[in-house]
This record gives structure tokens, sequence and C-alpha cells, in this order.
């Protein structure tokens, strides 16, 4: 059986012009194609970003601050450098009957009007957030270091009590303290558990003689700037009660 031979046939002269036509045009196309595409460019690159820029701030959210509240309702505040120091006139000597009129001024003056309570408008946004007050016709939350100053000075002024009198069971129709002092046990111990002050303590300074250890004063702590929380709490407030 013979060999099969193939030739390439022969390009015509037609055939030639409509390749180099094709080509021209191709070329054409796409140096007209770019030059807008260049132009184009930077302008789409700049929306990405913004696009990108804005998800983020949306979906974004700033760190909790140290006792903050979990809603974000409060601000940032700043921090300060204070020294602890003993202060006699929150304590007099928790043994004398006049300690309520005696202290009892100190402590409202750490008081702001209103005692911390403010209104939190539609906490069904919230649903981190506890079931609030209704008073005023508003939905309203009291904040955690009015009510801890509050436990405090209830214990200091019970302390007092038993210390002058002993202890008298309430008279018919009042209300036992107890509970409520011992409410103030626990909670003022989650809350020292909850700000987990780490500040250095060193040797004591006041401690009577013969005892050694660290009594806590001269020592200087982190601590929330009590003066702006003192303002937002007040400028917030849902009235203009005073107490303590």
């Amino acid at each position: 059986m013979p060999d099969t031979f193939y030739r390439p046939l022969a390009v015509s002269e037609g055939d030639e012009k409509e390749d180099a036509f094709y080509s021209d045009r191709g070329v054409t196309r796409q140096r007209a194609f770019y030059p807008p595409l260049l132009t184009l460019l930077p302008w789409l690159l700049s929306l990405l970003f913004g696009l990108s820029t804005l998800t983020l701030l949306v979906t974004h959210k700033p760190p909790l601050q140290i006792a903050g509240d979990v809603a974000r309702i409060s601000p940032s505040f700043n921090q300060e450098i204070i020294t602890f120091q003993p202060n006699q006139s929150f304590i007099a000597n928790l043994s004398s009957p006049n300690f309520q009129s005696s202290a009892r001024q100190s402590w409202l003056d750490l008081i702001p009007q209103g005692f911390g309570f403010l209104h939190v408008a539609n906490p069904e946004q919230h649903p981190e957030l506890p079931p609030p007050y209704h008073r005023h016709n508003k939905t309203v939350y009291t904040t955690s270091m009015t009510h801890q100053l509050h436990c405090l000075y209830m214990i200091a002024g019970s302390w007092n009590d038993l210390a002058v009198n002993g202890y008298m069971p309430p008279d018919e129709g009042e209300e036992d303290p107890h509970w409520h002092i011992a409410h103030c046990f626990d909670y003022l111990r989650q809350a020292i558990m909850c700000a987990g002050d780490v500040a250095l303590e060193g040797q004591e300074t006041t401690l009577p003689p013969g005892h050694t250890g660290t009594d806590g004063w001269n020592v200087q702590h982190v601590c929330k700037a009590y003066g702006e929380v003192y303002e937002w709490l007040e400028r917030m407030r849902v009235d203009n009660r005073t107490r303590i």
C-alpha cells in the first residue's frame, strides 16, 4: 500500500490579508481597552479599601473596659494613679453612738446625686442586661459602684451598732437587717475578685507595735478616674435623690 503524503495547502493572498486585518484589529482593541482600565484602577482600589474599612468599623467592637458595663453604655474612663492613705472620717471609731452623724456626710459626699440610677432606653436591644427597674415611667438601672459603697456603709453601720448596743432584735414590724448584711458580704467579695487589683504592697507603716505584715497604705494603685465616673453618673441620673 503506497505511503500517504500530506502537504500544506498554499495560503492565498486573500487569506494573508484577512489574517493581517484581524491581527491588527485585535491589537488596536487591546490598546484601546487598557487606558480606561488603568484610569479606573485607582478608583476601584479606593472603593474596595473604603468598603473594607466600613465593614471593619461596623463589625468591630472595641474591647470592654475592666469594670465597665457589658452593654457599652458607659464611656471609657481615663485612669489615674492613686496612693491609698488612711482616712478616719469614713469610720469614726466604730464604737460610738454618734457614728451615723459623724461619718454619714463623708459617705454622702462620695455618692453622685441620683445614687447611680440612670435611664436606659430600649433595654431589649441589649439582651446581655438584666431586667430593668421601672421608675418615673422609664426603664432604669443602677450602677455597681454606688451599690458597693452602699453595702460597705451598711456593714460599717451595723458593726457600729453591734459594738455599741450588742445584738438587738428588730422591733415588731421592722425588717431584720442581717439578710442585707449577708448579701453585702458576698456581693463585695465578688466585686473585689472582679476588679482583681494587683497593686504590690510592702511593709506596714501604721500597724500597732509587735504586728508585722502589710496594712496596704502608701501603695500606688491604677484606678479609674473617680471624678469622671462621678460626673457621668450625675449627668445621666434619673432623679435627684441623695442617699447612701
